[in-house]
């Protein structure tokens, strides 16, 4: 148990003071790196009563839509910024909905 938690505890350490994307790397089989893998990142479209939906008690169904999501914008630069390969948006309901569109814009992942 020990050993578990020095691991875990060492490897919290090497990703924080990694630059971007080289924790990723260091740790990404060789076999992901022939391949030419990619990042798929699943999100859901901001619409009231379908997305955050843990906030609607206290917010209400439009006002937990109405929350920014920094969390995916964080997460699709982390991926894009890791090089290990394309990085693909998948969207729920569709990608029609414009932050997906902005995210494609701002970010350049593919829909």
């Amino acid at each position: 148990m020990l050993r578990t938690v020095f691991l875990m505890g060492w490897l919290r350490l090497a990703f924080f003071l990694a630059p971007p994307g080289e924790f990723l790397r260091a740790f990404m089989t060789a076999s992901a790196a022939e391949a030419g893998c990619r990042v798929m990142v699943f999100a859901r479209a901001p619409q009231p009563g379908e997305a955050k939906t843990r906030l609607i008690p206290a917010l209400g169904k439009a006002g937990a839509a109405e929350t920014p999501p920094p969390a995916r914008g964080a997460c699709l630069r982390a991926a894009a910024d890791a090089r290990i390969g394309p990085v693909e948006l998948w969207c729920t309901p569709d990608t029609s909905d414009p932050f997906f569109r902005e995210c494609q814009r701002s970010v350049g992942v593919s829909l």
